[in-house]
């Protein structure tokens, strides 16, 4: 990225389409800064009209950035109606921080297209520590696939995909929506799996088809993304059973599914099938491999939704909060003192 000089004012950057973010939303939802004129990069995630009694118009605007969301306003004489092509891209605005109805608050004067930017800075992006640690998991899961489920495994999840994989999340919104998120998901249900499996030593079941399961069990997602500039959106249905359907294809599509037994084939696609709860499940792996999903996405869930609640308010001593993926009221435990 080619950066501007110092001494080039914030103005003169804003007008070349060039500037390294310095300013997110975490710093102006804190009150550091107060009627200073600004010029920086956020997300555009929203453009409403409003009106109040006496006639007064405006456009409220939501940014946001990787550490958290502020509101803004285009005053009447400012509003261009162009401004709502803009949502959903990054952009360029210009305007003075302010407080409004008691919170820190943003007075619009300008807003264009960004045309340079670090995608880290709007959007949760997987560590490279973090990749490296779910790479080598994946490969470790994958050594104790015998024959024919590794094959399968290797057409689908070829070294050469792992790249690839890092670079998506699991879905749009709620756990692993982050970049990366997918190959994270996937890291850790099979890592679950594989643990769950050792404790269940004594029971007899078919650890290779249960690993296989675990690690292909939401590879489908990739097909329901839609990439909407720097984030994903999906224009099919969403949820298990919709991507239970993309599983079975992607699974029909492959060679070396083919090759594996009648009976090896249905155990597999009925693993999938209790995953997405279309039936109950009916078999050791199935039961095993559905609870370390479960329970991958719930730690997942709980995650995200705590990180979301503090980025929307900092300062918020709350203990408990209202999750709507989980559809129930979430604790953490407060720290020892």
């Amino acid at each position: 990225m080619n950066f501007m000089k110092k001494e080039d004012t914030r103005m003169q950057l804003l007008e070349c389409g060039r500037y390294k973010k310095t300013t997110f939303a975490r710093d102006i939802i804190g009150g550091k800064y107060h009627d200073d004129k600004f010029a920086e990069i956020f997300y555009l995630e929203s453009v409403t009209y409003n009106s109040n009694d006496s006639g007064t118009k405006w456009q409220d605007i939501v940014l946001r950035d990787v550490t958290g969301w502020i509101r803004g306003r285009v005053w009447a004489e400012n509003i261009i109606p162009e401004y709502e092509r803009y949502t959903g891209t990054v952009v360029l605005v210009q305007g003075r921080y302010t407080v409004y109805a008691g919170k820190p608050d943003l007075t619009i004067d300008r807003m264009e297209e960004a045309e340079y930017y670090e995608v880290s800075d709007y959007i949760e992006t997987i560590s490279g520590d973090s990749k490296k640690r779910a790479f080598e998991w994946i490969c470790k899961i994958m050594s104790y696939i015998e024959e024919p489920y590794r094959n399968l495994a290797d057409e689908l999840l070829p070294a050469g995909r792992m790249e690839e994989i890092a670079m998506l999340p699991l879905g749009v919104k709620g756990a692993f929506s982050y970049i990366g998120g997918l190959l994270t998901y996937t890291s850790e249900a099979a890592a679950r799996t594989y643990y769950e499996l050792r404790v269940a030593s004594l029971v007899k079941c078919n650890i290779s088809t249960a690993l296989t399961a675990a690690l292909l069990s939401r590879l489908a997602s990739a097909k329901m993304l839609v990439r909407r500039g720097i984030f994903f959106t999906t224009d099919i249905c969403q949820g298990m059973a919709g991507e239970d359907f993309y599983t079975h294809k992607m699974l029909l599509d492959t060679q070396a599914f083919h090759k594996i037994s009648v009976k090896g084939r249905a155990e597999l696609l009925h693993i999938f099938s209790a995953i997405a709860g279309r039936v109950p499940p009916g078999t050791v792996e199935a039961q095993l491999v559905k609870s370390a999903v479960e329970n991958t996405l719930f730690i997942g869930s709980y995650k995200n939704d705590f990180a979301e609640y503090d980025k929307k308010y900092p300062y918020s001593m709350s203990q408990d909060i209202y999750s709507a993926s989980l559809d129930r009221r979430i604790y953490r435990v407060k720290e020892k003192i």
